[in-house]
């Protein structure tokens, strides 16, 4: 359990590996679901943001129920469980579609709840651990617009 920085300090590797491991998932899965879904040209990297930052977002949320709390079943942790719940209506509140068929808000939506994440593990005292995790966010965010080509759908090969 996480409870002061030098005992953040300890764990603070097994916690890197484990966001690391989430941005590499996540990303995977993301740009597989990019590159081979059928998205409109403005929306290229929305499948890419989401299964990262939800890959992430999750990671965060149990690093924070093992690592955050110096007890286990306390107040904190509850407070913990009902940010997720409280956080998914806010962005179910961001998800729009238009008049013509089109979906709206999705990444920023996931955006916003893995901040959520990310202040729980502040929240929580693990400082160092949950920038890190902003850091994986803001690259997972960045991503498509510094790389766009990486983004385009493949052709499919007959």
């Amino acid at each position: 359990m996480v409870n002061d920085i030098n005992t953040e300090l300890h764990y603070l590797p097994i916690i890197i590996l484990r966001l690391f491991l989430a941005f590499i998932a996540g990303s995977v899965i993301g740009w597989e679901r990019e590159t081979s879904a059928d998205l409109p040209v403005d929306h290229h990297g929305s499948m890419y943001r989401m299964f990262a930052l939800v890959c992430i977002g999750a990671c965060i949320f149990t690093v924070v129920g093992e690592f955050g709390f110096s007890k286990p079943l306390t107040a904190p942790d509850r407070v913990a469980a009902n940010v997720v719940t409280g956080v998914g209506f806010l962005g179910a509140g961001l998800i729009l579609k238009d008049k013509i068929g089109e979906i709206h808000g999705l990444p920023t939506a996931v955006g916003i709840w893995v901040s959520a994440s990310i202040g729980v593990m502040i929240g929580a005292g693990n400082y160092i651990s949950g920038l890190i995790g902003a850091l994986f966010v803001y690259f997972v965010m960045d991503m498509p617009h510094r790389f766009p080509r990486l983004f385009q759908k493949r052709k499919i090969k007959d």
